[in-house]
């Protein structure tokens, strides 16, 4: 018996025996007037007979009654009492099932998540002391690289010392707040090193490190970020994520995609690899950021818009999330991503839609570093055909004259798109960089993503607490 049916058997044992006790009085007299109705010996003295005569009587009288209470009909919830008695009945049921299903290792019903990544390289600047837990379900360690002969550098962009210390006091904090904490695992720029550990020779001893890790610091699961993710890697992509799962069945695995331009058909091999690769994980993050570009026949065009794309702009994060469905990643297991970032542009352009004609620069700049720099200088805007903020900075600064960035309006919206299309959750890159510690609420952006949260229920899976 699982533990859902465990928790729905308790809650329906207390109505089960209220139905039954009108049953169980007619059982029970009648089996003492069939005991009553045996005749008595002969020896036995004539007052015990009649005393015990006088209480047959009784109890058949109040056997008719019972059975006419019982026979009587009446309107199921003719009782506002009764119906009172039902709707908590259900009521109880429903949480029941709803609790026994989280601690079974998935999501309420409703749930969705925020992962976010924690950096290394700002550890001394925002060390895990300062995440404000409240707003999150996932913490996401960035990032364990992977060596080519599959051993692992856990650094973090530390050192063998610190990297291993921090990750470890993440993890802490985190299960402390009955959160769950990840080893991100890649990233930008090491496709060679993934592809090499992950190749069918190495693969048995880069899954091995990896498990190993994750319980050597105490850790939920695994982000897997292998960036780019080529049509020749997706069958020892998948053998990878098949094999951590075959020798740990209940670890967390989330994958975090690249974002796809839109107005071409998905490839059949893309389609095939996203319906293995979903029953295998538990998050397939889309990292839709960072998705404008100067490429030919594009317009000036946003960071991360919701919607609002077209033949000179055509990608956007409902875009991205409807072509993961389409390749048969289940809604429920889409997260679309919030960057704690922007793009800037210049020297020429100030806003989207606009001819990149001339504009040699191309920045990729943190929140904090707009807010700072740029936002007392600029004019802020929002493209509601986009449902994404930017920056007019003119005359331009440090050669930057369109910001394009996240606020708590594009993050506000993003969660509605969210709720609205029952996707699984958002995730952000990254903490730190939207930490703006002198500002009146120096964590804004987070605490808009973090909006999404049901703040009645756990992240998925079991949590041990030191």
């Amino acid at each position: 018996m699982t533990h859902q049916h465990i928790a729905f058997a308790k809650a329906v044992q207390p109505m089960a025996a209220a139905e039954g006790t009108c049953g169980q009085q007619q059982s029970t007299l009648a089996m003492r007037a069939e005991v009553l109705d045996t005749p008595l010996p002969h020896t036995t003295l004539r007052p015990l007979r009649e005393a015990l005569n006088r209480k047959r009587a009784i109890w058949q009288r109040q056997q008719q009654w019972a059975l006419a209470v019982v026979a009587r009909p009446r309107p199921v919830f003719a009782s506002p009492l009764r119906w009172s008695i039902i709707v908590a009945f259900l009521i109880g049921v429903m949480m029941a099932a709803r609790a026994a299903f989280a601690a079974d290792g998935g999501p309420a019903a409703g749930a969705r998540w925020v992962s976010a990544y924690f950096v290394g390289w700002d550890a001394h600047t925002y060390p895990p002391s300062l995440i404000d837990f409240a707003q999150i379900s996932h913490v996401l360690a960035f990032a364990v690289l992977p060596n080519m002969d599959g051993s692992l550098d856990t650094s973090l962009y530390l050192d063998d010392s610190q990297g291993p210390q921090v990750a470890k006091d993440l993890v802490r904090r985190a299960h402390l707040q009955a959160r769950k904490a990840l080893v991100s695992v890649g990233g930008a720029g090491l496709h060679d090193r993934f592809a090499a550990a992950a190749s069918a020779p190495v693969r048995p001893r880069f899954v091995s490190a990896l498990l190993a890790l994750v319980a050597q610091w105490g850790y939920d699961g695994l982000d897997l970020d292998w960036e780019p993710i080529e049509e020749a890697d997706y069958d020892d992509f998948l053998a990878l994520v098949r094999e951590i799962r075959q020798a740990q069945p209940s670890i967390i695995i989330t994958v975090a995609l690249g974002s796809k331009r839109g107005g071409r058909a998905l490839e059949p091999s893309y389609r095939r690899f996203c319906n293995v690769l979903a029953p295998l994980v538990d998050q397939v993050n889309v990292m839709t950021y960072g998705m404008a570009g100067p490429w030919q026949g594009w317009l000036s065009w946003h960071s991360s818009p919701l919607r609002g794309d077209g033949p000179s702009q055509p990608i956007s994060v409902a875009q991205n999330a409807a072509d993961l469905e389409l390749a048969g990643v289940p809604r429920s297991k889409i997260g679309v991503g919030v960057g704690f970032y922007g793009q800037g542009w210049g020297p020429l352009v100030t806003g989207p839609r606009q001819n990149l004609a001339g504009n040699a620069n191309e920045v990729w700049m943190v929140f904090r570093d707009i807010s700072r720099k740029y936002m007392p200088w600029a004019t802020a805007s929002y493209d509601r055909q986009a449902d994404a903020a930017y920056l007019s900075v003119w005359p331009p600064r440090d050669g930057i004259s369109f910001i394009s960035y996240e606020n708590e309006a594009s993050i506000a919206a993003k969660i509605r798109f969210i709720r609205d299309t029952g996707l699984g959750g958002a995730f952000v890159w990254d903490l730190s960089s939207g930490h703006i510690p002198e500002a009146a609420r120096p964590d804004a952006l987070l605490q808009a993503v973090g909006a999404l949260l049901d703040r009645g229920s756990r992240p998925s899976g079991s949590v041990s607490t030191p």
